[in-house]
């Protein structure tokens, strides 16, 4: 290798080489020697005064990178120093440092002195992960935990804190100047993909809150968290007892309610939505229930072509949270 690295040896006893290797393999003392070579090539960098350990997971030419971005960081937060040599494009794929460099304002070439620097500072300290445990367990056993929701672990469970519960009266107290609250309702909406992908658009276009009745509310289902795709955590899910005693509160507090009904004459654009407003949506099977609808101050509905039946309640949501948002934008604009 190193004869090789000075012009030593030829291209074509190289090729020869590779194709040997290729054919017959190589021997555990051939594989260390060819390894130990390969590691003399190179610059190395001592960190032996940190005296803490040093680990590095280097890309072995694979696609996806899954592990790399992933590993590096949970390293790092664990208190390890983590240097992360990491490689370009293979040609047919952006290798990881590609990915990294589309991020705005990540900078990734350094030079050697800045790369120690990072590498020594005490950031480590802050060992953000330090109380959290960490359970090794076989595929098999992590496919068992996931059975119930027939979701996709991708090798890693985390099992987190159930969410400090908002609350209605709280929320309107401490946002007791805010002219223009938009919340939703959920009545007979179970799914917990729909659940989740609503919370998902709302949290996107900057709806307040939630509010969902806390018999039908699937809290601890693995779907709906993996559908909301984190975003439960940026929204606040109001659980009620009766969700028509929380709309009848809500029109005390000058609340209009419009809920979304199929059967509606009136489309949701023409409708005026200043103000303090709750959106109520209904089950895709039954929709809104009759005392549900005597509360609402106004019915409305998505035009969509006469062919289709109906939109999926998630999608349904989606496009009326981004309306209202934008509408809102050029309200305050």
């Amino acid at each position: 290798m190193n004869g090789y690295l000075v012009d030593q040896i030829s291209e074509i006893d190289m090729q020869s080489w590779i194709k040997h290797i290729f054919k017959r393999g190589m021997s555990t003392e051939e594989s260390a020697c060819y390894t130990k070579s390969i590691i003399d090539t190179g610059t190395r960098f001592d960190f032996s005064s940190l005296g803490t350990p040093i680990v590095d997971k280097h890309s072995t030419g694979g696609v996806g990178d899954k592990v790399s971005l992933v590993l590096g960081p949970l390293l790092a937060a664990y208190g390890y120093y983590v240097p992360m040599i990491v490689g370009t494009s293979l040609g047919h794929t952006g290798g990881t440092l590609d990915k990294l460099c589309s991020i705005p304002g990540y900078q990734p070439y350094l030079s050697i002195e800045n790369f120690k620097k990072n590498v020594n500072s005490k950031n480590q300290d802050k060992y953000l992960l330090k109380d959290i445990k960490v359970f090794y367990k076989t595929k098999k056993e992590l496919d068992r935990l996931c059975s119930k929701d027939e979701i996709s672990h991708q090798g890693l469970i985390a099992e987190i804190e159930p969410l400090e519960e908002a609350n209605i009266k709280e929320y309107l107290i401490q946002n007791s100047e805010k002219k223009n609250i938009t919340f939703v309702a959920l009545e007979g909406v179970t799914d917990p993909r729909n659940i989740g992908s609503i919370i998902r658009s709302a949290a996107s276009f900057n709806i307040d809150g939630i509010i969902v009745a806390e018999r039908s509310y699937p809290s601890q289902s693995k779907l709906l968290y993996k559908s909301a795709s984190g975003c439960i955590e940026l929204l606040n899910i109001f659980e009620v007892s009766n969700i028509n005693t929380a709309l009848k509160y809500l029109k005390s507090k000058n609340f209009w309610i419009s809920g979304f009904d199929s059967e509606s004459s009136k489309d949701f654009t023409k409708h005026d939505w200043g103000g303090k407003n709750v959106l109520l949506f209904g089950s895709e099977g039954y929709g809104l229930k009759y005392q549900t609808k005597k509360n609402s101050d106004f019915l409305l509905r998505i035009n969509i072509n006469k062919n289709v039946e109906s939109l999926n309640i998630s999608n349904s949501a989606s496009i009326i949270f981004h309306y209202i948002h934008q509408i809102k934008k050029i309200k305050s604009s």
